[in-house]
Formats: C-alpha cells, structure tokens, sequence
C-alpha cells in the first residue's frame, strides 16, 4: 500500500495503511482455520496457530478493525474493503465438493484480483485510469507470481491430497519457465510506464523488483527452509517499501 501511494504520487494516509494490514491479518488468519488438513502436511509447525480458539475472534476484530480505518478515510472504501472476505469466502468454502482452491489456476487469479484491488486503493485519492492501469497491472502480476511460488513450496503436499496447483499439473521446472515469462511481462509493463513518464523517481525501485523476482523464481525450489518463502517472497513489499522510503529521503 505504501508503494502504491507513491506510484500514484499521493501521500500516505495512515488510516488506510493499517486497514489494508488489518485487512490482510484477517483474511489470511481465516485461512488458516479453513485450511488445517492442507497445514497437517504442508506447515505441520503452524498447527498451534490454526487450531486456537483465538483464531476466529482475532480473525473478526481485525476485519472489523479494518473496515473502520478504511470508512474513516471514505465510505467507498468499506466496499472495497469487503472485497477480500468474499473472496475467502469463495476461496476457502465448498459449495458441493468443489472449492475455488481446488480448481486450477482460478484460486491464484481470486488471490491475485483480490490483493490488487486493495493496493491499488490510493487510485481514489488520485482518479488518473492510465495510473491506475499500469499499477494493477503490475500488482496483478506480481502478485499472481508470488501465489504459484508458494504452490512451488507446497507441492508434495498439494500433490498428496489432489490439490491441482500449477507446479503439480505441469511440473516445477515448467512452472519457473512459466513465471520468468510473467516476469518479463511486468518488465514490460514497467519500461512501458517509464516511457510514458509515469512512475518519476520510483522507477529504480520497480525495476529492482524485476531482478529480485527473477532471482527468487530461481531460487524457488531450493530455499533451505519454509520460512525463507516468506521471508525473500513475501519479505519484497517490505525491502520495496524501505527503497521508496530512502528515495523520499533523498
């Protein structure tokens, strides 16, 4: 979200950064409790976390939480804010014996879709659709990269209780070529931008992100630990944010 706002250069509003983090909190914290046989294998270590009792109420104060931050800037935003819980609804629920998670492909573009409408909230404090189009697109993107690295860290799990995720359909070595590919198209969604003078003094910090990410994709079957997903993966908003602070600095 910080990133975001520079991208559209506005100011951060602080009410809206820690709605978006709350928001997040929350969704992923529902996840958990939804996903508890897929953490048996993939994250036994997390189970003490998606079978407390807390987990729901931390869960619901967190979205409520969220909601008000996000009002208090603009009532419009408590829509948009809603975005998120459909989705893990849609995401998590099985409507028959079929959930969105279980069908290829669709729970990263639910996942992708629905991170980047909430990053891409600033556009409301700066209404510029050629903005707007460029930083979707490449938080889109980006975001669709990370969900199938972290389909890559859960393979032999996935594999075992028949989730189809992409690196278990086609393979983990086809499913790096697959996300290199992405990554040059945010390459050339980046050097596009750049053209049209769109991203000022930011542009290093996206093009940073670029490399980072062709690195990591290399990298993503060979992280000696669990943890090192979140941490080089999950971990870039927070090195991407620090560039944009120390170029605000400058």
């Amino acid at each position: 979200m910080y990133l975001s706002f520079n991208l559209f250069l506005t100011e951060p509003h602080m009410e809206l950064l820690f709605s978006a983090f709350f928001v997040t909190l929350s969704i992923y914290t529902f996840n958990k409790k939804t996903d508890v046989e897929e953490d048996r294998i993939n994250t036994p270590e997390r189970l003490k976390i998606s079978t407390s009792s807390l987990l729901i109420p931390v869960a619901a104060l967190s979205y409520i939480f969220s909601l008000v931050l996000g009002g208090i800037q603009n009532p419009h935003f408590v829509v948009v804010l809603m975005v998120p819980l459909f989705s893990g609804l849609l995401y998590s629920t099985k409507v028959g014996n079929v959930r969105v998670k279980d069908i290829f492909f669709i729970k990263n573009l639910v996942i992708a879709t629905s991170c980047s409408i909430i990053a891409t909230m600033p556009f409301f404090y700066h209404m510029n659709y050629e903005y707007f189009l460029f930083i979707f697109t490449f938080f889109f993107i980006k975001l669709l990269i990370n969900t199938v690295i972290f389909d890559i860290r859960d393979v032999e799990g996935d594999r075992t209780i028949n989730i189809k995720t992409v690196p278990v359909k086609i393979g983990v070595k086809h499913t790096k070529m697959f996300l290199y590919s992405l990554n040059t198209c945010i390459l050339g969604i980046v050097l596009a931008g750049i053209h049209a003078g769109l991203f000022g003094m930011y542009y290093p910090v996206l093009l940073f992100s670029v490399v980072y990410a062709y690195c990591y994709i290399h990298m993503s079957d060979r992280f000696s630990s669990r943890f090192m997903y979140d941490f080089v993966v999950d971990g870039e908003w927070t090195y991407l944010a620090i560039l944009v602070f120390l170029i605000n600095l400058i």
